[in-house]
C-alpha cells in the first residue's frame, strides 16, 4: 500500500510540473496576429501615459513587423514572443517617436485572452514596474 501511495505522489508531482516549451509564446503570437489592437493602459513609473497612444491602431504581422497608425501618422516597429526562464515574453521595439520608444521592452505576459493581452516590465535599473495592455478592436 505504501508503494502505491509513493507512486501516486510521484505521478501527481510530475503532472503538476509545468512543461517548458513554447506553447504560451506560440499562443500569444497567434492571438496578437488576429485582428487589430489598441493600447488601453500604459503605466510607466506610476504615471499613466495611455493617452499618448490614443487613436493608434496596432497591427502585428506574421513577419515580425508591427505598424501603429492613427490615420495621419504611421509608426513601424518589430515584435516577437518567446519563453525565457519559464516566463512568456513579448518583445516590442520602436526606434521612434519618443512615446513609442517608451513601450520598447521585453514585456512579461501576465495574462492573455483572444481580446486582451496584459503585459508587465520590471526595470533592471531601479526596479520600477511598468504595465501595458492591448485590447482587440
Amino acid at each position: 500500500m505504501n508503494r502505491l501511495l509513493a507512486v501516486l505522489m510521484v505521478a501527481a508531482f510530475l503532472g503538476a510540473c509545468k512543461k517548458d516549451d513554447d506553447g504560451s509564446a506560440s499562443e500569444v503570437s497567434q492571438t496578437v496576429q488576429n485582428g487589430q489592437w489598441r493600447i488601453t493602459k500604459f503605466i510607466e513609473d506610476s504615471v499613466d501615459h495611455t493617452s499618448d497612444f490614443s487613436g493608434y491602431v496596432f497591427t502585428f504581422n506574421a513577419n515580425g513587423t508591427v505598424t501603429a497608425t492613427n490615420g495621419s501618422n504611421t509608426v513601424s516597429g518589430t515584435w516577437g514572443t518567446r519563453n525565457d526562464s519559464g516566463k512568456t515574453k513579448f518583445d516590442l521595439y520602436f526606434s521612434s517617436p519618443y512615446e513609442f520608444e517608451e513601450i520598447s521592452e521585453d514585456w512579461v505576459v501576465l495574462s492573455f485572452t483572444s481580446t486582451l493581452i496584459d503585459l508587465e516590465h520590471i526595470s533592471g535599473g531601479d526596479g520600477s514596474v511598468d504595465h501595458l495592455t492591448f485590447e482587440k478592436i
